[in-house]
């Protein structure tokens, strides 16, 4: 057993030791409210929905009917890989993706996703000139 640290450690364990924790997002909060948002306007929604025939991507949510898919960025939360070149070059390829399979891809942050309903109505816009006026 090591009675002693070397300096290096030492260093990693102070700053360990004194490095604030991450404060969570709200994003669990934000896509609840997104969720309510969704009812409450009375779209047809599907959590989860896997859209690609091969890729096991997923949407955080999606209404079929407008090939309308939403998708919160959880770039505040402790574990988001959004922060990172990986995970944004990851998300980039399953929207252009989507995209490419005929979904329009809506995407919100903790400073926007209360403009849900009047974003989806905005690119909607026929759907809600049929009288579909949700």
């Amino acid at each position: 057993m090591k009675d002693f640290m070397t300096s290096t450690e030492y260093r990693a364990h102070i700053a360990k030791k004194y490095t604030p924790k991450k404060k969570k997002g709200n994003g669990s909060k934000a896509k609840a409210e997104m969720e309510m948002m969704l009812k409450l306007a009375g779209f047809e929604y599907v959590k989860e929905l896997k859209f690609h025939p091969i890729r096991k991507w997923r949407f955080d949510y999606a209404i079929p009917s407008l090939k309308c898919a939403i998708e919160y960025e959880g770039i505040m939360s402790e574990k988001s890989r959004h922060t990172t070149i990986t995970g944004m070059t990851g998300d980039c390829e399953k929207y252009n993706a989507a995209q490419s399979l005929g979904w329009k891809v809506l995407r919100f942050t903790a400073l926007n996703y209360r403009d849900l309903i009047t974003t989806i109505k905005q690119q909607n816009v026929s759907f809600i000139d049929k009288g579909n006026n949700n």
